[in-house]
């Protein structure tokens, strides 16, 4: 008698896709993302691409504009004192961490407020950064300001020289009579100021 040993092997190997799908909706100003996982086991076709650091960076602008936008109503008794400077300024990732390699123009101007106190005026002055052009301060006329400074020096000159006439009752003015001369202040303001 004979012995048989047969052997049968089978092998099927199947290829696994993996699709990382994602969906793009709109929410407000912001753009939201929404994914899925997918295996299969043919090869989908026809499916169109989502461009993730699109929407990173759409949304990173909004988060900007709203960081960074001018603050027209806290501000509103200050006033724009010279001009308005802007420089480039690029971000790598955005504030989650992902990739936007976004470059953007930040604008950086100073804000004054005058006040007064007695006979001594002073400017209060910040220095502020935004990521849109800012229009609703006005401009402060720098002119008037020190104006009013040499103003109140000539009101503090004038309340040096007071007339007390209680103190001086009894007195007659001699021949002599009243002399009169003349006497000039000047004040020249002159203040640098950098951007």
């Amino acid at each position: 008698s004979k012995t048989y040993h047969v052997s049968y092997k089978f092998q099927k190997c199947k290829t696994f896709y993996t699709y990382n799908l994602c969906k793009v909706s709109t929410a407000g100003d912001l753009q939201k993302i929404s994914c899925k996982k997918l295996t299969t086991t043919t090869k989908l076709t026809g499916l169109g691409k989502t461009d993730l650091k699109s929407v990173y960076t759409k949304n990173f602008v909004v988060y900007l504009t709203a960081k960074y936008k001018p603050q027209c109503t806290k501000y509103k008794e200050y006033k724009l004192r010279g001009e308005i400077t802007s420089t480039k300024k690029c971000w790598e990732k955005d504030a989650l961490g992902h990739t936007v390699n976004y470059c953007g123009v930040m604008y950086k101007y100073t804000l004054c407020k005058v006040t007064k106190s007695g006979t001594a005026i002073s400017m209060k002055c910040i220095i502020l950064s935004s990521f849109t052009k800012p229009s609703c301060f006005t401009k402060m006329d720098m002119k008037s300001f020190y104006q009013v400074k040499f103003d109140l020096v000539m009101t503090q000159v004038s309340q040096k020289y007071p007339i007390p006439e209680e103190k001086y009752a009894g007195y007659g003015l001699t021949s002599d009579g009243i002399k009169t001369s003349q006497k000039c202040w000047t004040r020249t303001y002159e203040k640098k100021y950098v951007y």
